[in-house]
């Protein structure tokens, strides 16, 4: 039995259609919810008409600032885990800065998924607020490939809502001047010296 057999009707179409037209794994929406302090941030993904999601497939969400741990909701069959820069883009180029914490989430469940389904709600908690910015979403599922009758790997990149505004850093200690007070410090000295001096000279003038 071959396996456009075993994959019935749809890969049938799948491979005429080709696979130039799947779009992989969507976020279909993405909302925002203050929760506490922090801030949920929500994603339905959706898996196209056209494709496999495969235990092993996963979708990635880039740049999510002020992640906060432990937070990350999903369905069951998928797993969560978070990286500073992801490897294996496959043949998508993502924008992906290295000091942000990237979402990943995989499919582990034992049978595949075939054709145009809901796949569930994805969240995580942010420390930012409800203001977003535009980041890239990458997947990897599967397509049919009628020349070689078998269900090829498929990258998928587009963009989706996060948290806006770089990952947290600490305040500076109490007492200690912020950066940008040092730096208007370090330019007033110059100038309190030249008065000081002037001062000086005019002093001396009046007791000659």
């Amino acid at each position: 039995m071959t396996l456009l057999r075993k994959m019935g009707l749809a890969a049938v179409f799948a491979g005429l259609l080709g696979s130039s037209a799947t779009a992989g794994l969507v976020p279909v929406y993405a909302s925002v919810d203050a929760e506490g302090d922090d801030y949920r941030y929500t994603y339905g993904v959706t898996l196209s008409s056209k494709n496999y999601l495969q235990p092993g497939d996963s979708f990635v969400i880039y740049d999510f600032a002020g992640f906060v741990g432990g937070s990350s909701d999903q369905p069951m069959d998928f797993t969560f885990t978070t990286v500073g820069k992801t490897l294996d883009n496959g043949r998508t180029t993502p924008v992906d800065d290295p000091n942000i914490q990237n979402l990943v989430w995989t499919y582990t469940g034992a049978t595949p998924l075939m054709g145009e389904q809901a796949i569930g709600d994805f969240s995580a908690l942010s420390t930012k607020p409800e203001a977003s910015v535009d980041t890239d979403f990458t997947s990897k599922t599967h397509v049919y490939d009628a020349k070689s009758d078998s269900l090829i790997a498929f990258d998928a990149i587009t963009s989706t809502k996060g948290p806006a505004g770089g990952d947290d850093q600490p305040p500076p200690p109490p007492g200690v001047p912020e950066p940008s007070s040092l730096l208007l410090l370090a330019a007033g000295i110059p100038l309190a010296l030249g008065v000081r001096h002037m001062t000086k000279r005019k002093q001396a003038a009046v007791m000659a």
